[in-house]
């Protein structure tokens, strides 16, 4: 069977979402249990790619920007429902969608948020094929870094 090959064609992922990293943290993270913004760290993705919503720390507006605050609505670090999670460092490189507005979430520094601007494809199918790739090795074998490997933009 002959496919069509006109609807068919390779593109990058550079064409189809923005590629960003997540929240540069200048010191560790101090929770606040009453923190207005949540934090998505390295533990709080699971092995099946899941983001554990309940292990989330909260951290106060203050701890993003400590002179000027944040604008919450404004922010370039912050998440929406779509947005995908993932894993640039360690031995451990899967995705995790956001599938929950759960208000102002940020990602730490040690992922990759993918945003994706076009309607070519769904987020769902990036972070399945993401995950795929992880699990045939295809990270282990691309990634850069001795010490803690890391998948580079």
């Amino acid at each position: 069977m002959k496919r069509n090959t006109s609807i068919m064609r390779k593109m990058k992922l550079k064409d189809l979402a923005e590629i960003g990293s997540g929240y540069p943290f200048r010191k560790k993270i101090i929770t606040n249990p009453k923190g207005e913004i949540y934090v998505v760290q390295m533990k709080d993705v699971n092995e099946s790619g899941a983001v554990e919503w309940s292990e989330l720390n909260r951290i106060a507006t203050t701890e993003l920007d400590p002179i000027n605050g944040i604008d919450i609505k404004r922010n370039k670090y912050f998440l929406d429902p779509g947005d995908i999670l993932f894993k640039a460092k360690g031995g451990k490189n899967n995705a995790a969608m956001l599938t929950t507005d759960m208000g102002p979430v940020v990602a730490s520094q040690q992922f990759l948020i993918i945003k994706v601007k076009s309607d070519i494809v769904e987020p769902i199918y990036i972070t399945w094929f993401f995950n795929y790739l992880q699990d045939t090795g295809y990270f282990q074998r691309e990634n850069e870094g001795t010490y803690i490997p890391f998948i580079s933009k």
